[in-house]
């Protein structure tokens, strides 16, 4: 009768545990806001040649995307819109402000302390330096406000 006892207090225990797990991740998921402002993404590379990417989010599903030498001139600029999907996938659609290129990209993606972390799925790359596979680690852009 003992084990019989033991083993309903273990199967309340796992449940009550399977809930709380369930509730802590749910408040896991992404949503369009969790993505607006600005991310930056630092390389340093071995070549003494170090890069900056920025992507600007607004609303309504707006994007703007800039790469450059860090410290030094912009490389390119895009505009476009972006889309969440599954609270994991980002679609970004955007055409270089001086041009008619264009990047198309999917990926998949996280929020969490502060890092937006993209890993390329399909369609374009927004560097060669993160083809697919291989993470994109943006930080949030916090503006301190400054004293007068």
């Amino acid at each position: 009768m003992n084990s019989l006892k033991y083993w309903k207090i273990v199967c309340l225990m796992v449940f009550i545990i399977i809930l709380t797990l369930s509730a802590a991740l749910s408040g896991l998921t992404v949503n369009d806001e969790d993505i607006l402002g600005d991310w930056e993404c630092l390389v340093e590379t071995e070549d003494e040649e170090d890069f900056i990417f920025v992507l600007h989010f607004t609303e309504p599903n707006q994007v703007t995307y800039i790469a450059g030498w860090y410290l030094s001139e912009i490389a390119s600029m895009y505009t476009g819109e972006y889309t969440v999907e599954n609270d994991d996938v980002l679609k970004l659609e955007m055409t270089e402000v001086d041009s008619s290129d264009t990047i198309s990209g999917v990926y998949t993606f996280t929020i969490s302390d502060g890092k937006l972390i993209l890993t390329k799925q399909g369609g374009d790359s927004l560097s060669y330096l993160f083809e697919e596979d291989v993470p994109m680690e943006f930080t949030a852009v916090v503006l301190e406000e400054s004293s007068l």
